[in-house]
Formats: C-alpha cells, structure tokens, sequence
C-alpha cells in the first residue's frame, strides 16, 4: 500500500497523483462533463494525425448500456453498476491504405488524456481489460478493420466503503516500477 506517492525525478502533480478508484456514486455525469473528455481525447498525438480512434460508449439508463455491461466479467460487473457511462476504445488498424503498425500506440495516448481531463476534474475514470473481446466486437459491431483495445467506466466519487469488502482493500493508489526497471540505455539487455 502506498500511503503517498513519490517519483524519483519532479514530474507534474497531475501526473503522479492519477489513479483509478472503483467507488462511484451513480450520479450521472453531464454531457458537458462527458464531452470535455472526449474533447482530451482527440488532442492526442497520432501518427501523421490520423487519429485512429473511436470511442463508442452507453450512458446509464440508455438501451445501449447493457450491451456494453455485459461484455464485461463478472467481477467488473461487480462495482461498475455505479457507473455513468461505459465505453469501449477501438483503433483502426489500417492508414492511408497502409497497415498502421502503431495505431494501438496512439490510442493509448488518447486514453491517457482522458483519463488525466476526467482526474482533473475530480471524477472516477478507471480502465479495463477484463470483458468479453469477441462479444464486444461482434455486439458492437465493431469492423475487423479496427483493433478492440480496452473499456473504461466513467462517474462521479463515492466513499470507498461503498464497496464490497473485497474491492474496499483493492482502493488504493498504487506504486510503480523503479525507472531502473523500465528503461534500457542501448541495447535489449
């Protein structure tokens, strides 16, 4: 458990204090709130601007909701019921007629905008890998153009011990790697 996160070298707050909480209230998010992340979304760095992203997402309440809840795993489904909306990042694997060798790079540098927007203004953003892939792709009707990459939960705070006991002990800021372990001078070693 890490009671305060530090880095080894000064980096921006926002930054270093990021992380993705499962307790949401489920109070729905604005649609202003929603499409200012969105909004960070698209001002990410893509390869020659391509953008190879979309967003599909499912508000709570909405037809379209439980499609996307029910991709998910059962021990997702277990706390993102609080949720405000739910949505599901696909990349396009093809560029200008060509293979985009780096396209699942670039949406991941949308993600990340997203998630520090959604973490600026103090809401719940938390990513996942855990749902059904193939029944995304085949329930969303997601072209085989595009890659199916990750979901992700957006809402409002709530108390961690709006969890289940189990999930209370997983609610912490976690720690990272040391850079020693992360980075190589040169060559693979």
């Amino acid at each position: 458990m890490v009671k305060k996160r530090t880095s080894e070298y000064k980096i921006n707050k926002l930054i270093l204090n990021r992380w993705s909480p499962r307790a949401m209230s489920g109070e729905a998010i604005t649609t202003q709130e929603l499409m200012t992340i969105f909004e960070a979304g698209r001002w990410a760095p893509s390869a020659y601007n391509g953008q190879p992203w979309k967003f599909l997402y499912a508000k709570k309440g909405t037809k379209e909701w439980d499609i996307f809840y029910n991709t998910f795993v059962e021990f997702n489904k277990s706390w993102i019921n609080n949720a405000s909306v739910l949505v599901l990042i696909v990349s396009n694997k093809i560029l200008f007629d060509k293979d985009s060798p780096t396209n699942q790079f670039d949406a991941g540098a949308a993600w990340e905008n997203m998630a520090l927007q959604a973490y600026s203004m103090k809401l719940v953003i938390h990513g996942m890998s855990g749902f059904d892939y193939d029944k995304a792709r085949t329930d969303l009707e997601v072209p085989n153009t595009y890659d199916v990459l990750a979901m992700f939960a957006i809402g409002k705070p709530a108390p961690k011990k709006t969890l289940s006991k189990e999930l209370k002990k997983k609610e912490i800021k976690s720690d990272r790697k040391p850079l020693s372990e992360i980075i190589v001078e040169g060559k693979f070693k």
